[in-house]
């Protein structure tokens, strides 16, 4: 059976293309913005205590140091991360709510990790 393109049938379909095509781009501008508090967080441009850093041996330190190689920021990890910071009692709240927002983005370089790291 030999199948032929009517108009109506290509214009709907490049419409849905363009729909599918529109909703693909909000999405990554969405997943864009919802970054910026990550990397540009209330810390961005602070220094962190040394006392945090070496904190149980620097296991904070060691902690994000394990986290960023294996690029593993899951719910659980970054959870660990906050029950870590909010032990050691030096650690202000929004360094631990950071951690234990649910849905949020986290990314190697974010303001939390620079710190932790010892960056800028």
């Amino acid at each position: 059976m030999r199948y032929s393109w009517h108009h109506s049938e290509a214009g709907a379909w490049s419409e849905a293309s363009r729909e599918a095509s529109r909703e693909a781009e909000r999405r990554n501008h969405r997943r864009g913005v919802e970054l910026l508090p990550d990397i540009f967080g209330p810390w961005a441009h602070q220094t962190l205590s040394p006392v945090v850093l070496h904190w149980k041996d620097g296991c904070i330190r060691k902690l994000a140091t394990a986290m960023k190689n294996n690029l593993d920021f899951s719910i659980e990890t970054m959870g660990v991360l906050g029950d870590a910071l909010e032990e050691s009692g030096l650690a202000t709240d929004e360094m631990v709510l950071h951690c234990r927002q649910p849905g949020q983005i986290h990314l190697s370089d974010c303001w939390l990790f620079r710190l932790l790291m010892g960056k800028k």
